[in-house]
């Protein structure tokens, strides 16, 4: 399921931290403990590592200065996509107890102006292009350790293989299926990366990519996302047509 949130600024040219990804998972943290602390309990006090059946992604006209962002209208958008209907409908009733003062972004007034579901697409083919509409993160590993040792661009060797492995991961969390990395191909069609200095100085990679893989993981991965971080704003996918 897909959820957009529309956040309306009160006041002209509002100033944003430039982390606000960070400040946007912790809201949806704070609308999901609202409606269902068992489930926020279990996702982030339980298993804080348990990873996350779902992402997001923001859409505004932003202008970075100096140590913040420029709000350059009085509009910003959240686009949320969950694989768990469960915790689309908790966040969902989370966000709207909380709709007139949401407390999201700290000394600047603003209020929730609407919140819509959106409609599923439906998928009929095991080939599929998307395009990213938040910044796709592959971690780097040790091969000894398995420790993360930095994050990869969209240039290295490692990293088709490095998503690949991240699906499989998310196949077999929420699908409880083992799928072969043979039945998955991703071919890049267009793709820069980019240094995200004012987030946690990852590499944020956007573009268009072509994913061939069965159904139900074309389905897995246009609702949870792609790559690492997707719970805090990272790897969400949208079709491209």
């Amino acid at each position: 399921m897909r959820l957009n949130v529309t956040v309306k600024f009160l006041e002209k040219n509002p100033k944003i931290r430039p982390d606000y990804p960070r400040v946007i998972s912790k809201y949806t943290k704070k609308s999901l403990s609202l409606s269902s602390p068992e489930m926020y309990n279990y996702y982030y006090l339980e298993e804080k590592r348990a990873l996350k059946p779902f992402t997001f992604s923001i859409k505004a006209n932003l202008e970075l200065q100096d140590n913040y962002f420029l709000v350059k209208s009085d509009i910003l958008t959240i686009h949320y996509s969950f694989l768990d209907p469960a915790i689309c409908l908790y966040v969902y009733n989370g966000i709207l107890s909380s709709k007139n003062s949401p407390q999201i972004f700290e000394g600047v007034n603003h209020t929730i102006s609407d919140i819509s579901l959106k409609k599923n697409p439906v998928f009929n083919s095991n080939e599929v292009v998307f395009k990213t509409v938040s910044p796709i993160i592959v971690r780097k590993f040790n091969h000894e350790s398995r420790k993360c040792i930095g994050f990869l661009g969209y240039k290295d060797r490692e990293f088709i293989e490095g998503l690949i492995t991240n699906i499989k991961i998310l196949a077999r969390k929420f699908l409880n299926t083992e799928i072969e990395s043979r039945l998955i191909t991703i071919d890049i069609l267009k793709m820069k990366s980019t240094f995200l200095k004012n987030y946690g100085g990852e590499i944020g990679n956007t573009g268009i990519l072509k994913i061939t893989a069965p159904i139900e993981i074309i389905k897995l991965i246009y609702f949870a996302g792609i790559g690492a971080k997707r719970s805090q704003g990272f790897g969400m996918l949208e079709v491209v047509g």
